[in-house]
């Protein structure tokens, strides 16, 4: 009897791990050179974001600066959420710390494969970052997912 495959499953051990401070051009290089879709960003020991290549090829973005009112002689600046300054940075920040994704979706060995690959596709993520008490043991990434699903199963 076959069990419901879980993150451990699918994981990919091969991730691609670096500091808050490592230039986002040389993380470009770094994902180009590994082949793979993006890096956990770990500061003592702990993962406190992840840059995917999208938030590399989003600098090349339009960013939306924001609405302007002019209210008597005041001009305030309208931006709910203060979505520009954060699209500004992502667009120009200098180092990994600048532009990584900070409310990372993140997993367990033991969660359900399933719920994996709904986060992955509901909210568009390339990657699951998978700890194991608090400590970075692998990836889950579209590839390694799709992997999973076409695994042939014993009989």
């Amino acid at each position: 009897m076959s069990h419901a495959p879980t993150a451990a499953d699918a994981m990919d051990d091969r991730c691609l791990i670096v500091g808050p401070e490592l230039p986002v051009d040389q993380l470009a290089g770094q994902l180009d050179a590994e082949g793979v879709p993006g890096a956990l960003v770990v500061e003592e020991g702990e993962l406190i974001g992840v840059v995917t290549e999208m938030d590399l090829v989003f600098r090349n973005k339009r960013v939306h600066l924001p609405t302007m009112i002019a209210i008597f002689e005041a001009v305030i600046p309208f931006d709910p959420g203060g979505h520009a300054k954060a699209e500004l940075l992502k667009a120009t920040g200098a180092t990994v710390g600048e532009i990584m994704t900070r409310d990372v979706v993140q997993a367990a060995p033991t969660t359900p494969l399933a719920d994996v690959a709904a986060w992955m596709v509901d909210q568009g993520l390339s990657l699951v970052p998978i700890l194991d008490a608090g400590r970075v043991v692998g990836v889950v990434t579209r590839r390694s997912a799709m992997r999973q699903a076409f695994r042939p199963t014993p009989d």
